[in-house]
Protein backbone atom coordinates (compact mmCIF):
# COMPACT_ATOMS: atom_id res chain seq x y z
CA UNK A 1 0.00 0.00 0.00
CA UNK A 2 1.38 3.39 -1.00
CA UNK A 3 0.47 6.54 -2.87
CA UNK A 4 2.57 9.02 -4.82
CA UNK A 5 2.06 12.78 -4.64
CA UNK A 6 3.46 14.55 -7.70
CA UNK A 7 4.31 18.21 -7.04
CA UNK A 8 5.47 21.04 -9.28
CA UNK A 9 8.93 22.27 -8.41
CA UNK A 10 10.41 24.35 -11.22
CA UNK A 11 7.87 23.32 -13.86
CA UNK A 12 7.03 26.20 -16.21
CA UNK A 13 3.38 25.15 -16.40
CA UNK A 14 2.47 25.19 -12.69
CA UNK A 15 3.13 27.25 -9.59
CA UNK A 16 5.88 25.80 -7.38
CA UNK A 17 4.55 23.44 -4.65
CA UNK A 18 1.28 22.80 -6.53
CA UNK A 19 0.02 19.24 -6.14
CA UNK A 20 -0.38 18.01 -9.71
CA UNK A 21 -1.69 14.53 -9.04
CA UNK A 22 -2.28 11.78 -6.50
CA UNK A 23 -1.26 8.45 -7.96
CA UNK A 24 -1.14 4.81 -7.01
CA UNK A 25 2.24 3.89 -5.58
CA UNK A 26 2.85 1.54 -8.51
CA UNK A 27 2.44 4.29 -11.13
CA UNK A 28 5.19 4.29 -13.79
CA UNK A 29 6.51 7.78 -14.56
CA UNK A 30 7.96 9.01 -17.83
CA UNK A 31 11.50 10.37 -18.05
CA UNK A 32 10.15 13.94 -17.89
CA UNK A 33 8.11 13.43 -14.71
CA UNK A 34 10.59 12.33 -12.03
CA UNK A 35 14.33 12.42 -11.48
CA UNK A 36 14.44 8.65 -10.93
CA UNK A 37 12.66 7.96 -14.24
CA UNK A 38 14.97 10.46 -15.96
CA UNK A 39 18.03 8.59 -14.66
CA UNK A 40 16.53 5.17 -15.41
CA UNK A 41 16.02 6.22 -19.03
CA UNK A 42 19.67 7.13 -19.55
CA UNK A 43 19.55 10.72 -18.35
CA UNK A 44 22.25 12.20 -16.17
CA UNK A 45 21.76 14.17 -12.98
CA UNK A 46 23.22 17.34 -14.50
CA UNK A 47 20.47 17.47 -17.12
CA UNK A 48 17.51 16.98 -14.72
CA UNK A 49 15.72 20.37 -14.62
CA UNK A 50 14.04 19.80 -11.21
CA UNK A 51 10.60 20.40 -12.72
CA UNK A 52 8.84 18.01 -10.37
CA UNK A 53 9.16 16.46 -6.91
CA UNK A 54 7.65 13.19 -5.75
CA UNK A 55 6.48 12.37 -2.24
CA UNK A 56 5.68 8.71 -1.66
CA UNK A 57 3.34 8.10 1.26
CA UNK A 58 4.08 4.57 2.42
CA UNK A 59 1.03 3.98 4.61
CA UNK A 60 -1.88 5.48 2.59
CA UNK A 61 -3.58 4.66 -0.69
CA UNK A 62 -4.45 6.93 -3.58
CA UNK A 63 -8.12 6.96 -2.56
CA UNK A 64 -7.23 7.97 1.01
CA UNK A 65 -5.27 11.00 -0.24
CA UNK A 66 -7.41 12.22 -3.14
CA UNK A 67 -8.93 14.91 -0.89
CA UNK A 68 -5.61 16.75 -1.26
CA UNK A 69 -6.64 17.65 -4.83
CA UNK A 70 -9.67 19.67 -3.65
CA UNK A 71 -10.01 23.16 -5.05
CA UNK A 72 -11.43 26.35 -3.59
CA UNK A 73 -13.49 28.69 -5.77
CA UNK A 74 -12.70 32.36 -5.45
CA UNK A 75 -15.45 34.94 -5.67
CA UNK A 76 -16.32 37.09 -7.51
CA UNK A 77 -13.91 35.89 -10.22
CA UNK A 78 -15.20 32.30 -9.96
CA UNK A 79 -11.65 31.06 -10.51
CA UNK A 80 -10.38 28.06 -8.61
CA UNK A 81 -7.17 27.43 -6.74
CA UNK A 82 -5.86 24.31 -5.05
CA UNK A 83 -6.92 24.10 -1.40
CA UNK A 84 -3.66 22.46 -0.28
CA UNK A 85 -0.03 23.08 -1.06
CA UNK A 86 3.27 21.44 -0.26
CA UNK A 87 5.39 23.24 2.31
CA UNK A 88 8.97 22.65 1.29
CA UNK A 89 11.38 21.18 3.83
CA UNK A 90 13.66 23.67 5.56
CA UNK A 91 17.05 24.13 3.94
CA UNK A 92 19.77 21.82 5.23
CA UNK A 93 17.43 19.25 6.77
CA UNK A 94 17.61 15.57 5.87
CA UNK A 95 14.26 15.89 4.02
CA UNK A 96 15.57 18.82 1.96
CA UNK A 97 18.72 16.97 0.89
CA UNK A 98 16.89 13.73 0.13
CA UNK A 99 14.49 15.58 -2.17
CA UNK A 100 17.31 17.62 -3.73
CA UNK A 101 19.55 14.61 -4.34
CA UNK A 102 16.93 12.07 -5.44
CA UNK A 103 13.89 14.14 -6.52
CA UNK A 104 11.69 12.21 -4.11
CA UNK A 105 11.14 11.24 -0.52
CA UNK A 106 9.33 8.34 1.16
CA UNK A 107 7.37 9.22 4.30
CA UNK A 108 4.53 7.92 6.40
CA UNK A 109 1.49 10.18 6.42
CA UNK A 110 2.27 11.30 9.97
CA UNK A 111 5.75 12.37 8.82
CA UNK A 112 4.24 14.15 5.80
CA UNK A 113 1.46 16.06 7.64
CA UNK A 114 3.71 18.99 8.68
CA UNK A 115 4.40 19.62 4.97
CA UNK A 116 0.71 20.12 4.06
CA UNK A 117 -0.42 23.73 4.00
CA UNK A 118 -3.57 25.59 3.04
CA UNK A 119 -3.42 27.98 0.10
Amino acid sequence: MSAALHFANLAPSAKKTTLLSVLDGEHKFSHKETMQAHLSNGGVIDTWPYYFSLVIISDKTKSELEYLTEEVYLEPSNESTPKYKFLEPEYDTSEYWEMRNTGQIILTFAEFEPFIGLN
